[in-house]
C-alpha cells in the first residue's frame, strides 16, 4: 500500500468492483488501516514479499522471511486475513521458490496483461490506453498503485470497464469463473 491506494479503493468501491492487491510487507505496518480496508471491502490481499527482493537467488531462510514476515504483517493489520496468493517481484520464479510457496499454502500469481505503468509512470493517458487495450474476459492486468498516473488511469478505467459490461473481480474469484 502507498499514498495513493485509498484513491484506488474509492474508485473500486464506487462501482462495487474488486481487485487483488499484492502488498509489500514492509509497507503494511505504516498503512495498516488501508490494508484492513482492503479486506473489509472484499478485496483480495496477496503477498508480494517483504521488500521486493528478487526471490530465486535467496537462501531458503531468506526466502522464508520474505514470505512469512509479509504473511504476518497482513494478518496483524487485518485482524487475521491470510493471503493465499503470492506475486513474486518481477514475476521471477524458480522451482525452489514455487516449492516453498506451495509448502506455505500459497499459490503463485502472475498476470497476462502488463500496462508497463512502472515504465510510463508519468503518463496517465498511456496507462489508461494500456488498460483499455488489455481488457478482455479473464485478463489479469498488472498495475502499481504507487504511481499517481496509474491511479488516475484506474479512476478513469474502472467506470468505463463497468459501463462496457466487465465485472472486475479478484484473482481467486476469476479462477472460479474459468
Amino acid at each position: 500500500p502507498g499514498r495513493y491506494t485509498e484513491r484506488v479503493l474509492d474508485a473500486f468501491g464506487q462501482y462495487r468492483a474488486h481487485a487483488t492487491f499484492f502488498v509489500l510487507g514492509q509497507q503494511v505496518g505504516g498503512r495498516a488501516g488501508v490494508v484492513k480496508r482492503m479486506a473489509d471491502e472484499g478485496h483480495e490481499i496477496g503477498n508480494h514479499s517483504w521488500d521486493h527482493a528478487l526471490l530465486p537467488p535467496l537462501s531458503h531462510d531468506q526466502l522464508q522471511r520474505e514470505i512469512n514476515d509479509t504473511q504476518q504483517a497482513v494478518k496483524n493489520a487485518t485482524g487475521g486475513y491470510t493471503p493465499v496468493l503470492m506475486r513474486p517481484p518481477y514475476g521471477a520464479l524458480s522451482p525452489g521458490v514455487v516449492e516453498l510457496l506451495h509448502s506455505q499454502g500459497l499459490k503463485e500469481a502472475l498476470w497476462n496483461a502488463d500496462t508497463e505503468d512502472w515504465l510510463h509512470k508519468g503518463d496517465s493517458q498511456m496507462i489508461y490506453d494500456a488498460i483499455m487495450g488489455a481488457a478482455n474476459d479473464g485478463r489479469v492486468i498488472l498495475l502499481h498503485d504507487i504511481h499517481s498516473a496509474s491511479v488516475e488511469a484506474v479512476e478513469r478505467a474502472v467506470p468505463e470497464l463497468v459501463k462496457q459490461g466487465y465485472q472486475l473481480v479478484t484473482m481467486t474469484q476469476l479462477e472460479r469463473y474459468r
